[in-house]
């Protein structure tokens, strides 16, 4: 049986998910097993958090989903 390999230049990135907080937007964007990528977008900048994998990428996008989910309680 043959391993199957992924090179990173015939991988795409998706938009995996979306959270809006007031006028922010943060989007979890992950290419495959290669890089995971958290920005966050208002209207006059872009931030970008790049992480090595996804675990830790999605871990810390959890802490953005609480908020949205806390925020529409109110």
């Amino acid at each position: 049986m043959s391993k199957k390999k992924y090179h990173k230049q015939n991988c795409n990135s998706s938009v995996r998910a979306v959270v809006h907080l007031g006028n922010e937007i943060i989007s979890l964007i992950g290419t495959h097993a290669f890089e995971w990528s958290i920005v966050k977008q208002t209207k006059n900048k872009v931030n970008i958090l790049t992480f090595s994998n996804r675990e830790l990428a999605v871990k810390d996008f959890e802490k953005y989903k609480n908020l949205e989910h806390e925020s529409g309680k109110r």
